[in-house]
């Protein structure tokens, strides 16, 4: 069951209000559910703490997103990135209240 989500942003810093802004509806409806929703910016480091969280945080729920000038030719992340992120999203069920 997941209990958290842990978004972490490889983009500026200043990104981050705008995004928290728009994921506004997502955060209500995880403190409904009772799961706590994290943002972690770390900009050129993100990446890193995402692969790190995906064993730290493995009950969590951790979206990455990355910042890029353009289009994704399928370089913007290594072969072990994309293996470590190949399970799939949570349904509404992993939401339930312990």
């Amino acid at each position: 069951m997941v209990t958290e989500i842990r978004v972490y942003d490889e983009g500026d810093r200043v990104l981050a209000e705008g995004f928290n802004r728009r994921l506004a509806d997502l955060r209500e409806l995880a403190k409904v559910k009772r799961v706590s929703f994290r943002w972690v910016a770390g900009e050129a480091k993100a990446v890193a703490d995402f692969m790190t969280a995906l064993e730290s945080h493995a009950d969590a729920y951790n979206v990455l997103l990355i910042d890029a000038e353009g289009t994704d030719d399928g370089g913007l992340l290594d072969t072990r990135t994309v293996a470590a992120c190949a399970g799939q999203p949570p349904t509404s069920s992993d939401f339930t209240r312990p």
